[in-house]
């Protein structure tokens, strides 16, 4: 981000560097260590029993569906915004709230297991400040988004596109 910012200031040219948080979706990377949304849906699936959760579920984070994202992208080019531009629903969930979704969706017979030797970051992610492009934007549900997500990752799952290593 540097060397771009140094250079659009360089060559006098605007510069945009969009930032998206949690993004998750179809055709993510699944496996049971890996981001938040995709390591709860492979957990779920493969488990019986229980749902492990890393951390206490306090933690609030900020999620973007990737459908979402590109529609933001393309809002963002077109309405010429500059610099650093987060992208990202602006309703914040709990990983508690999210895990719960998950176990909804995929087994509701599945046990909220939380696990606080697991590392689980900040407890609290700032809001981030929307450009107004982006403002009217219709978000995704979670709830639609892990639903779409899990109805992907049953039906893809043993493709070699798919890691569930």
């Amino acid at each position: 981000e540097s060397l771009w910012q140094a250079a659009a200031g360089q060559y006098d040219c605007s510069l945009l560097i969009p930032r998206p948080l949690g993004v998750y979706g179809p055709g993510d990377h699944f496996t049971a260590d890996g981001n938040v949304v995709p390591a709860l849906i492979t957990r779920a699936i493969e488990s019986d029993e229980e749902l492990v959760v890393w951390g206490s579920g306090a933690q609030q984070r900020y999620f973007v569906y990737i459908d979402d994202l590109v529609d933001a992208l393309l809002l963002l080019t077109e309405s010429d915004a500059e610099s650093v531009q987060y992208v990202s629903n602006p309703a914040s969930v709990s990983i508690k709230e999210l895990a719960t979704l998950v176990r909804d969706t995929v087994n509701p017979q599945l046990q909220l297991q939380f696990d606080t030797q697991k590392p689980e970051g900040k407890p609290y992610c700032d809001a981030p400040a929307l450009p107004d492009s982006l403002v009217a934007c219709k978000w995704t549900s979670l709830k639609e988004g892990i639903t779409r997500t899990v109805d992907w990752y049953r039906h893809h799952r043993d493709d070699s596109a798919v890691s569930t290593a």
